[in-house]
């Protein structure tokens, strides 16, 4: 079974598969080796909203956040994980798609979506 995989006899559930069926853990690209994405989302939202009840919201997501990447790392380091290096090609793909996405998102599909712009 390669890596990553799921094999249909370990379906006993997340705790079983990581005991008994080795890890179950994503290979480990650009945008998995940084901080959680979720991280970067929370933040930007947190300077951008100063209100009491932003500062809970997104401070909590912000926390919470921190607290998956911490546990995830430990998660890999108890298990021995090891992530082979993707590349620099994959690396810059995943810049330029993550760049793009952004600003599609944030100049246009934010104030469609949400009712708010953030740039304006």
């Amino acid at each position: 079974m390669r890596r990553g995989a799921w094999n249909g006899a370990c379906a006993d559930g997340p705790s079983a598969r990581s005991r008994r069926c080795g890890s179950w853990a994503r290979p480990r690209y650009a945008i998995n080796s940084s901080p959680e994405p979720f991280f970067l989302w929370a933040f930007a939202h947190l300077i951008a909203n100063g209100r009491l009840a932003d500062l809970l919201l997104f401070g909590a997501f912000l926390v919470w956040s921190i607290a998956g990447f911490i546990a995830a790392r430990r998660r890999d380091r108890f298990a021995g994980t090891r992530y082979p290096a993707a590349g620099l090609a994959r690396d810059a793909l995943v810049l330029i798609v993550g760049v793009l996405a952004w600003a599609a998102f944030a100049f246009w599909g934010h104030r469609w979506l949400i009712g708010v712009a953030p740039f304006d």
